[in-house]
């Protein structure tokens, strides 16, 4: 009689210690698959008053698809009469083309345009106006970049006629978006990052409030759940096919979310292009130091680039 109870109270200790030991091990897998669907969606930041007429500049409403398959992007086009000369410009993360610089950035696009360059300005996979999506931090937006790009020459933009701009985020989807489109002619990126998943993991403990044992389960379940690999392609690696296409990077050399030293590793490794570090300038806030400087700067430049 005591043998079997004995070997019942084992069984049953052993389910208890089995239950004690896949219980955190189910918690810690739960919350890195809820952490990998809140660090690959942005929240939605529109304003829908900051428009181009506002500054009494023309423009059409577009849409147009996404190189990832299903996807639609919201933008806007400034057409200029008999410019055979097209601009793209990309926002960075948790922004859209109505909120970049504090809702400066349809100054800039309205700027460029009076230079003479057709604009088409547009928000990202998951961001503004553009179709639900979950966010790659670059590694899948270039393919938004491509989008635009293909829009361009559908209207009759030629090879060797576009130039993009990119902030942040945008700016390393564009720099991997211009590696890959020889026909694009310049780029300009504004506090884009050598290394995207050197930032997440810098940020991850304050963005998430998660100890660092969380994180590469969560980039785990970010690849295999929604195809975004953090570590693939990133800008260092790909900006030496940019050559010898014009590059202007622009830097705040008091951003403390990307060191402003990896601005200076990314034109390291492209000979010949521009580096401006602003003074005083958080991450990209640089437009907000001398707006009426930033915009001489760039349009300078696409205008020496795309001649």
């Amino acid at each position: 009689m005591i043998a079997p109870k004995l070997r019942s109270r084992r069984r049953w200790l052993a389910v208890g210690l089995l239950v004690l030991l896949l219980v955190p091990i189910l918690a810690y897998v739960a919350i890195c698959a809820y952490a990998a669907d809140a660090l690959t969606t942005a929240p939605r930041n529109l304003d829908r008053t900051r428009t181009p007429d506002r500054l009494g500049a023309t423009y059409e409403p577009v849409r147009f698809p996404s190189r990832t398959a299903g996807l639609e992007l919201a933008g806007w086009y400034l057409p200029s009469p008999d410019a055979d000369r097209a601009l793209v410009m990309v926002h960075g993360h948790t922004s859209s083309r109505t909120t970049e610089f504090d809702g400066r950035f349809v100054d800039l696009v309205v700027a460029l345009h009076q230079r003479g360059f057709a604009v088409l300005a547009f928000d990202l996979r998951g961001h503004g106006e553009s179709s639900d999506a979950h966010i790659g931090f670059g590694s899948l937006e270039h393919d938004d970049v491509g989008g635009a790009i293909d829009w361009l020459r559908s209207r009759g933009f030629a090879a060797g006629r576009i130039g993009t701009f990119g902030v942040s985020m945008g700016g390393a989807a564009t720099i991997r978006a211009v590696a890959d489109n020889p026909d694009v002619a310049a780029l300009a990126v504004d506090s884009a990052p050598a290394r995207v998943l050197d930032v997440i993991r810098q940020e991850w403990p304050t963005a998430s409030g998660l100890p660092d044992l969380f994180l590469p389960t969560t980039l785990f379940f970010a690849r295999i759940r929604h195809n975004v690999d953090l570590a693939a392609a990133p800008a260092i690696a790909v900006i030496p096919q940019v050559a010898p296409r014009p590059t202007l990077f622009i830097h705040g050399d008091a951003d403390e979310l990307v060191d402003p030293v990896t601005a200076a590793q990314l034109a390291a490794t492209l000979p010949g292009s521009e580096l401006w570090m602003v003074a005083g300038a958080e991450h990209a806030r640089a437009y907000l130091i001398d707006p009426q400087a930033y915009n001489l700067r760039v349009g300078d430049f696409f205008e020496r680039a795309i001649p």
